[in-house]
């Protein structure tokens, strides 16, 4: 076994290694295993990606948002308006304004589209929005996930309303979804240690002091709230040309406590909570689903409750919430263990488990 230690490859601890591993390993699963599978590893890793938007704003400025899924919502429907079919367009929404009509593009070029709307919009509610904190803040934000979705619900000359919008191209591959999340990881590890973003972990940490600093507080909010949104949309339109089918049930309040969810039990600070959330309640409500379908033991099969699923990841989210408020990662990103091992070897200082906020150690402080 010592050998087999030696001859494996040193992994260096840094603080993307584990989400790009981990977002890795469930693309290439997704690849290689069959639609059914395939479907469920797109749609977790969708779900990722909008958790990891959350992260980049919540998770560095410590205010909480009920919003993102309105964003994600956004670029769904503008995804798949703009490169639905001409034809099929005129008989589906006939009611539709000759402008919008016209407009039929690409999916690389729709994915743009729904960035650039979701960051407009986040540019000018944002202004407002990030003045707010705390139980102000939620309720804002949740207002402005209500208004994306009646205005989604409501004009149905454009969405289709409560009607599912059907005819949507499906085109999203695991290889699109894994770019994009790699892409959304590195600009999460960026803004974090940008002078933007520390100035913006300084005001959650204490806004007072941060405002005596000369901090905007507000303007630095706004900034990673646009670019959460632009993270948000992205997963919208990807989430989209994999449904094939929209409906408004499939967003709102049903999404927002799932990817609520999903961050608060990895743990909101850490870019590594968000991955591993994801993936602990995609396990886990799978899993559940299925039970709830019903499981085969022995001669019996034995069916759970319908709503099985969301009463299960309730009971873990009450657990996480006593027992670990920090989420499973405490707020840190996860290092991979080898890397660490290597450098004891050596006679190197070890580094403990990194920390979402990178902070200096005192000198002469001792290394746990």
């Amino acid at each position: 076994m010592p050998a087999l230690k030696e001859a494996l490859p040193r992994v260096p601890s840094h603080p993307l290694a584990f989400p790009l591993l981990a977002v890795t390993l469930l693309a290439v699963t997704g690849a290689l295993s069959g639609p059914g599978l395939e479907r469920t590893v797109i749609e977790c890793m969708v779900l990722m990606l909008v958790v990891v938007s959350l992260h980049l704003f919540s998770g560095n400025s410590g205010v909480v948002s009920v919003c993102h899924v309105a964003f994600v919502q956004l670029g769904a429907y503008v995804s798949a308006l703009v490169t639905m079919d001409a034809d099929r367009r005129s008989v589906m929404l006939p009611d539709m304004p000759g402008a919008i009509a016209g407009v039929h593009v690409g999916l690389p070029v729709s994915m743009l589209i729904a960035c650039a709307l979701c960051a407009a919009v986040a540019a000018v509610t944002g202004p407002l929005l990030m003045r707010l904190n705390g139980l102000r803040s939620a309720i804002a934000t949740f207002s402005l996930l209500l208004i994306v979705d009646n205005v989604i619900m409501n004009w149905g000359a454009v969405t289709g309303g409560p009607s599912a919008l059907i005819g949507v191209t499906e085109s999203t591959t695991v290889l699109q979804v894994w770019l994009a999340l790699v892409a959304a990881a590195v600009l999460c590890y960026g803004f974090a240690r940008s002078n933007a973003g520390l100035r913006l972990r300084t005001s959650r940490e204490d806004e007072v002091a941060a405002r005596a600093l000369g901090i905007n507080v507000p303007r630095e909010r706004l900034t990673a709230f646009v670019l959460s949104a632009v993270i948000a949309g992205l997963a919208g339109a990807l989430f989209a040309h994999r449904l094939s089918t929209l409906n408004p049930e499939d967003f709102g309040l049903k999404m927002t406590f799932f990817v609520l969810a999903m961050l608060i039990i990895g743990g909101m600070r850490s870019l590594s909570g968000a991955v591993l959330g994801a993936l602990v309640v995609t396990v886990l409500t799978e899993a559940l689903l299925r039970f709830e379908g019903g499981v085969e033991i022995g001669r019996y099969v034995v069916t759970g409750p319908a709503g099985l699923r969301e009463l299960g990841l309730a009971v873990v989210l009450i657990v996480i919430l006593i027992r670990r408020p920090e989420g499973i990662t405490r707020g840190r990103d996860i290092t991979l263990p080898r890397w660490r091992a290597a450098r004891a070897r050596r006679g190197g200082p070890v580094a403990r488990q990194g920390s979402g906020d990178p902070e200096p150690l005192d000198e002469g402080a001792q290394v746990r």
